[in-house]
């Protein structure tokens, strides 16, 4: 078997169950010996195979820290925990392990079957996954393929001998019953689509790692891995106004000392986000989840003289590799080390032990985040490991199992039970301190007598010799490298005043639009910021009037309030926008653009398109209906009137994105008339014309038209309408 969580691994476990505070906040009447009173329990019934009860003499049922002597119907009390399921154990009168059992609202039996399944969550590395997962196990466990055949086994152990848990062999025959069963971690827990994205940013999901951008000047990093890592984000080299490129930052090499810009802290997953399937599927890896968690928006706006920026984001954690790191990379490696070994590792143990693992494990944030919750346990945890140099390798090398097991081991033959019960005891302050306000908590004299006890069953926890270790955490860290290097280029993003040039006539308008090729996230809007040389005219949109003001409409008008006769030779006025980020009260500069409107002492206005399709009826016998219906290619009209009796007009269609045609020119007498009005039609594709007796037919037949029109839209946007006057 791979990957191996033995013996002395839980044997940790076991002793910092014994943890406790040297102030008792359940004080007890010096004449009341019983551990228990004055607290909730469960009274818990013990069975065992008929004809097969072992002696129970002085038998106590053990749980959290305290022991209840069984009575003559084998029950016994344990503390009722008030936020989760706790372990209880029966040991008879020489302190030797019997049953096991998870004990809850809905479980108060200990036996060979409560015994099975405990053996088996252990078995599976239980420990190592997350609090809600330990009640589904023990719901579902039956339901295991292996199951029958484990439960076979716990049976015929003990049959064979009742103090089977001290018997190496049942770790034998864990191991070779889950044997070859290896866990399939599939793509799809870690495939996520690349978003969309202004900035040019290299998205591939690297060590769980993947870097997409959200907004304007903005990125995420998510992570989906259970693996700590830090971001250090350093600005590489620019290119100014001018096109010159400078070099800020070169990277690899150890050398190479400069600070970060930013140090990034990415959240760990730590929870279930989706869960499909069975916990056995789970625990396998067998199952499609979603791991994703992201940091904060992190913003790189480009300064005012830089027309190009290029960042490197360096990722640091466990995992394989680890060269060409800079100095502060390489500390912070060094941190992570311990971190992940000390609260991935030796935690999940200790506190599954304190029965308060969902209370330990609540501070779930970013690294720092859960470093000030477990501070002095990280010192603690660090400081024994500095006088283990093959435990330190190991953790270095990343065979987390494997040193788990020997800091416990080489711990406690090296220096003697005040090793765990140091470790017992900060954690167990720890966890106090963060746990609701009734929680039990052990005497220092209870402590004390429980390592002696504990210390005793060392050897029963052998059923992990053979265990393999499916926690998920070893795996993304050996399926991921030390440093990870991500390259994000921001680039001045193009903004675009349309139209570029135009003409309008005095007292008429016209419509510019800015267009930013961009992305905006939630949260983010633009804020344009209008202003013109107001030599002839000025700027207005629905709210805003004058020669400048700021708006979030892409839109504005510019209104030639000069008078028809009044203006001079090459008369032009500027409009410029700016447009600016605004996310709650920052703002932070896109970039500007231009445009030039001449004014012409001439009439010139703009006006929009209709679809129309030409429809006719004719009387005729032939119909069933007397009428026939002839529809034939219709186009667009425009419709308008003017003030100045004309000669003719000039046309020129405007686009969607603000794009002309060509001009034409039309005689007053090739437009039609409706009273005042006159109508300019243009004709779309190829001369089609249909004739039918149905009206039905009729109706669509102008549908199919007006449709194929309604596409053209982008083309015949609005048209732009000169009046050549009558000499």
């Amino acid at each position: 078997m791979k990957n191996k969580v033995i013996f002395s691994l839980f044997f940790g476990l076991f002793l910092c169950l014994s943890c406790g505070t040297e102030e008792d906040p359940n004080p007890q009447n010096p004449a009341n010996n019983d551990p228990l009173a004055g607290i909730n329990t469960f009274t818990v019934s013990v069975d065992f195979p008929e004809g097969n009860q072992p002696d129970l003499t002085d038998a106590t049922i053990w749980s959290w820290d305290r022991s209840s002597t069984l009575d003559d119907q084998n029950q016994g009390e344990v503390v009722i925990f008030p936020s989760e399921p706790a372990f209880s154990y029966l040991f008879d009168g020489q302190d030797r392990l019997l049953l096991i059992g998870l004990i809850d609202n809905d479980q108060q039996k200990i036996d060979l079957n409560s015994t099975a399944k405990t053996l088996l969550y252990w078995g599976l590395s239980g420990p190592f996954f997350e609090p809600e997962l330990a009640t589904r196990f023990f719901e579902e466990v039956e339901s295991f393929p292996i199951w029958d055949d484990w439960r076979n086994e716990v049976e015929q152990a003990f049959l064979q001998d009742p103090y089977f848990l001290a018997d190496p062999q049942i770790g034998e025959r864990l191991g070779k019953l889950i044997e070859g069963i290896e866990p399939n971690f599939p793509n799809a827990r870690i495939n996520e689509d690349t978003k969309a994205s202004d900035l040019l940013v290299d998205g591939d999901i690297k060590s769980g790692l993947q870097v997409y951008q959200t907004g304007l000047s903005q990125f995420e990093v998510a992570n989906t891995f259970r693996r700590r890592v830090t971001g250090f984000l350093y600005k590489t080299k620019v290119i100014d106004e001018s096109g010159e490129s400078k070099v800020l930052n070169e990277f690899p090499g150890l050398s190479n000392q400069k600070e970060a810009e930013l140090k990034i802290e990415i959240p760990v997953v730590t929870g279930i986000t989706s869960f499909s399937g069975t916990v056995y599927e789970y625990l396998l890896g067998n199952t499609e989840k979603s791991f994703r968690v992201q940091t904060d928006p992190i913003d790189i706006p480009l300064n005012l003289d830089e027309k190009q920026a290029i960042w490197q984001l360096r990722t640091i954690g466990m995992g394989k590799g680890g060269s060409n790191m800079n100095q502060a990379e390489i500390s912070e490696r060094t941190k992570l080390v311990m971190l992940t070994f000390t609260l991935d590792f030796v935690v999940p143990l200790i506190a599954d032990g304190l029965t308060a693992k969902a209370t330990a494990a609540k501070n779930t944030g970013a690294p720092k985040t859960q470093q000030d919750f477990w501070e002095a346990l990280i010192i603690a945890v660090t400081g024994y490991v500095d006088q283990m140099p093959s435990v330190s390798q190991k953790v270095q090398d990343g065979e987390l199992s494997e040193a788990v097991k020997d800091f416990f081991n080489i711990g406690y033959n090296q220096f003697g039970s005040i090793f765990l019960e140091d470790l017992a005891r900060v954690a167990a302050e720890i966890i106090y301190e963060n746990a609701p306000a009734n929680l039990p908590k052990p005497s220092l004299e209870d402590f004390s007598k429980s390592a002696v006890r504990k210390a005793k069953i060392l050897t029963t926890i052998d059923l992990m010799l053979k265990g393999s270790d499916y926690a998920r955490k070893v795996h993304d860290i050996k399926s991921s490298k030390s440093l990870e290097v991500f390259e994000i280029t921001a680039r001045e993003i193009e903004i675009n005043l349309e139209p570029r040039e135009s003409k309008v006539s005095p007292e008429n308008s016209i419509e510019l639009t800015a267009f930013i090729k961009s992305s905006v996230a939630d949260g983010q809007v633009i804020e344009y910021e209008w202003s013109t040389t107001g030599a002839y005219g000025y700027l207005f949109d629905d709210i805003h009037e004058g020669k400048n003001f700021s708006s979030s409409k892409r839109e504005v008008n510019y209104f030639a309030s000069v008078k028809a006769g009044d203006v001079p030779d090459n008369a032009v006025d500027t409009v410029r926008v700016s447009t600016y980020i605004k996310q709650g009260p920052n703002r932070t500069k896109i970039g500007e653009d231009i445009a030039i409107v001449q004014i012409e002492d001439k009439i010139q206005f703009i006006t929009g398109w209709e679809i129309f399709v030409p429809v006719s009826e004719r009387e005729t016998s032939l119909s069933p209906t007397g009428v026939e219906y002839t529809v034939s290619t219709g186009g667009y009209i425009a419709t308008f009137t003017t003030e100045v009796e004309p000669a003719g007009f000039q046309f020129q269609v405007i686009r969607a994105d603000g794009t002309r045609a060509g001009i034409s020119t039309r005689s007053v007498d090739q437009l039609e008339r409706d009273g005042e009005n006159y109508i300019h039609r243009v004709y779309v594709g190829s001369i089609r014309v249909f004739k039918t007796f149905n009206k039905a037919q009729k109706d669509e037949w102008v549908k199919m038209f007006t449709e194929e029109y309604e596409e053209l839209r982008s083309v015949y946007q609005q048209v732009e309408v000169t009046v050549i006057p009558k000499n």
